[in-house]
C-alpha cells in the first residue's frame, strides 16, 4: 500500500513539474522577440561603430551568424506559438530554446575575441558597454529559467573580462575588474529574478488549479441541486428571495431563481404556514416543518444566517419533496384501519358462530350419550353413536379452539399465574393422551419423575393446555409403532424447558417459518389428521403470556423436537403479585 502512496504521490509531482516547466517556456518564448529585435538593433549599431578599425569580412561573418540565429530563434517562436504551449511537450520546446539561447551567448562572446579593437580604448568601452547592456537585457527575458541566464552571463562576459587582463592598456585591469564585478551583480540579480518569478509561476497555477477545483465543484454542487427532488433557496433580513434553486421548484410551477427578487411574504401570502416559518427563522429560530404548497407536500429545514456579530442577515433553507411519502403513508394508514376492522369483524364472526354452534353441539352430544347408554341398540346402531360422539367431541374440541385463539388475539383471555409443579402437570398430560397413543400404536415416555425438577410460574390450566397439544402433535403426526419422549432441562437462565421429542418425518425447513401461523395445517389434511391448524398458535400465544417460548427443531426423516419454556418459579415472584392471583 505504501508504494502505491508513494506512486501516486509521485505521479502528482511529476505533472506538477512539467506545469511549472510549461509555464516558464511561455513565458521565456513570450519575451523571445523583444530580445531579437533588441539583439539584431545592437549588433548593426556595433558593427556600424568597429566598421572603421575591425576587418570588414570578420564583422559581416559575425553579424550574418547574429541574424542567422535571430532568424531560427524567430522562426521557433513562430511555431511554438503557432502550435500552442502544450503540456505533454514543454520539455523538447525548453531544449529548443535552451539551444537558441546558448548559440546567441556563444556568438556574443565571440565579439570579444574578434571585434575587439585593441588600440582604441574608446570603441573598447562602447564594446564593453554593448555587451553588459545585451547581459541586463538577458536578466530580464531568460531568469525564467537558470541555466540559459547563468550560461549566456558567463559566455557573454567572461570572454570580454580576460580580453581586458590582456589587452596591456592603462585601463585594462580596472576594466577587468568592474565587468568580473557586473558579472557578479547580474549572477545575484538573476538568481533573484528567477526566484520571484519562479515564486510567481507557483501561485499562478496553484491558483488556476483552486479555479478549476471550485468551478469543478460548484459544477457538482449544481448537477446535483439540479438532479436532486429538493428546492435551495435562501432570504435577505427582509424576507426577499436573493436565491432559489432546485428540480423541485418545476412541481411547484416554477423555474431556479424565477422567484428571486420578491418577498416570501407576499409571494406565499395564501400559504400562512410558509409566511410564518419565514417570520420564525427570521427571528432567530432554526426548526424542521412540513407544509403542502401547491399540492406537493415538502420537508423543510430553515436555518438563519448570523454574522459573527450575532445579526440575522437572512436565512437559508432546504426543501425535499415527501410527496410520495405522505401518499405512501395515507394509503399504509387506510391499509391498517381496514386490516384492523377486518380483523375486527373476524373475531366478532368467530366467536358469535362458535357460541352458537357450542349450543346446538352440546345437545347433540347429551342426546348421543343417552342414546350410547340404551341397551335396546343392536351392535351396528352402537357404532354409529359411537361415530356421532366422536365427531361431536371434536367439533366441540375446534370450537373451543376458535374460541380461545379469538380470545387470545383480542386480549380477553385471563391468566391465574401461581407455582406450578411442572412435573404433576406433565404426568397429568401424559395419563390423559394414553388412550390416544394406543390407537396410533405410538409408546409415549416420560423421562420426568414427580418432585423431580423445579417448579414454574405459570397459569396451570393453560400450562397443561400448551403440553396437551405439544404430546398429542407428538402423537398423531408420528410414524406407526413410533415414540414419543418427554424431558427437561434447565437452560441455566432461570428457565426450564419441557422438551416432546417424537420419531415422526420431520418438517421441512421451508415450512417452519409457517409451522404457529394460523390454520396452516401444512399438508396434514392429505394424512388423514384432524385439527384446525391452530393449536400451534395458541400454545406460542399462551406461552408469551406466561413470559415463556415455543419452538421446534426438526431433522427431516428422523423426527422433530418441539419445546415450550417457562421461567422457574424460584427465580421470579412477581413484586405485589402473591401466589394464585390472577393477571
Amino acid at each position: 500500500m505504501n508504494e502505491s502512496v508513494n506512486a501516486e504521490q509521485s505521479g502528482s509531482t511529476d505533472i506538477h513539474h512539467t506545469a511549472v516547466l510549461a509555464e516558464q517556456t511561455s513565458q521565456i518564448y513570450a519575451a523571445v522577440n523583444n530580445a531579437i529585435i533588441a539583439t539584431i538593433i545592437n549588433a548593426s549599431i556595433l558593427v556600424f561603430v568597429l566598421w572603421p578599425v575591425i576587418d570588414h569580412n570578420i564583422l559581416q561573418i559575425w553579424l550574418a551568424a547574429i541574424f542567422l540565429i535571430s532568424l531560427v530563434r524567430g522562426i521557433s517562436a513562430y511555431l511554438y506559438n503557432k502550435t500552442g504551449p502544450h503540456l505533454q511537450k514543454a520539455s523538447l520546446w525548453y531544449r529548443r530554446f535552451l539551444i537558441g539561447s546558448l548559440l546567441a551567448s556563444l556568438v556574443w562572446g565571440a565579439s570579444s575575441i574578434w571585434l575587439f579593437p585593441v588600440n582604441d580604448l574608446a570603441r573598447q568601452v562602447f564594446l564593453a558597454f554593448v555587451i553588459g547592456g545585451m547581459a541586463a537585457g538577458a536578466v530580464t527575458s531568460l531568469s525564467y529559467m537558470k541555466l540559459p541566464i547563468y550560461f549566456y552571463l558567463c559566455s557573454a562576459l567572461i570572454p570580454l573580462l580576460i580580453r581586458f587582463i590582456y589587452s596591456e592598456t592603462e585601463l585594462g585591469i580596472t576594466m577587468a575588474f568592474m565587468i568580473a564585478l557586473y558579472l557578479l551583480m547580474m549572477v545575484i540579480a538573476a538568481s533573484r529574478t528567477h526566484s520571484t518569478f519562479k515564486s510567481n509561476i507557483l501561485l499562478h497555477i496553484e491558483s488556476v488549479e483552486r479555479e478549476r477545483y471550485i468551478a469543478q465543484k460548484v459544477e457538482q454542487l449544481q448537477s446535483v441541486v439540479t438532479a436532486a427532488p429538493l428546492v435551495l433557496w435562501s432570504n435577505d433580513k427582509n424576507g426577499v428571495f436573493t436565491l432559489s434553486e432546485g428540480s423541485a421548484l418545476e412541481k411547484m410551477g416554477l423555474k431556479p431563481g424565477q422567484i428571486v427578487g420578491q418577498s416570501v411574504f407576499e409571494f406565499y401570502a395564501d400559504y400562512p404556514e410558509v409566511t410564518a416559518a419565514a417570520r420564525r427563522v427570521l427571528s432567530g429560530e432554526s426548526f424542521m416543518t412540513e407544509s403542502e404548497v401547491s399540492g406537493r407536500f415538502f420537508e423543510s429545514h430553515y436555518t438563519p444566517h448570523i454574522n459573527g456579530q450575532g445579526e440575522i442577515l437572512g436565512c437559508i433553507g432546504v426543501a425535499v419533496d415527501i410527496t410520495e411519502r405522505k401518499l405512501a403513508e395515507a394509503d399504509l394508514l387506510e391499509a391498517k384501519e381496514q386490516a384492523e376492522d377486518a380483523n375486527k369483524a373476524k373475531s366478532e364472526f368467530l366467536s358469535r358462530m362458535s357460541h352458537e354452534l357450542r349450543t346446538p353441539m352440546n345437545a347433540v352430544l347429551g342426546f348421543g350419550q343417552l342414546l350410547e347408554v340404551d341397551a335396546k341398540l343392536n351392535e351396528k346402531q352402537q357404532k354409529y353413536v359411537e361415530r356421532i360422539l366422536s365427531a361431536g367431541n371434536h367439533l366441540l374440541v375446534l370450537i373451543n379452539d376458535v374460541l380461545d385463539l379469538e380470545q387470545i388475539e383480542r386480549g380477553r383471555i385471563q391468566l391465574f399465574m401461581e407455582a406450578v409443579d411442572s412435573g404433576e402437570a406433565l404426568q397429568e398430560c401424559v395419563d390423559l393422551v394414553q388412550s390416544l397413543a394406543e390407537k396410533h400404536q405410538i409408546k409415549v415416555e416420560n423421562q420426568v419423575t414427580l418432585n423431580s425438577i423445579p417448579t414454574v410460574w405459570a397459569d396451570k390450566i393453560r400450562l397443561k393446555q400448551v403440553l396437551l397439544n405439544l404430546i398429542s402433535n407428538g402423537i398423531k403426526y408420528n410414524r406407526e409403532g413410533g415414540q414419543v419422549i418427554v424431558s427437561c432441562e434447565d437452560t441455566g437462565e432461570g428457565m426450564l424447558r419441557i422438551n416432546i421429542c417424537d420419531t415422526g418425518p420431520g418438517i421441512p425447513e421451508k415450512n417452519i417459518a409457517d409451522l404457529f401461523e394460523p390454520f396452516s395445517r401444512l399438508g396434514a389434511e392429505k394424512s388423514g389428521v384432524e385439527g384446525t391448524g391452530i393449536g400451534l398458535t395458541i400454545c406460542q400465544h399462551l406461552a408469551k403470556l406466561m413470559d415463556g417460548e415455543v419452538g421446534v427443531e426438526t431433522t427431516l426423516g428422523e423426527g422433530s423436537r418441539f419445546w415450550a419454556e417457562f421461567r422457574q418459579a424460584r427465580y421470579l415472584q412477581p413484586e405485589g403479585l402473591p401466589r394464585g392471583q390472577g393477571v
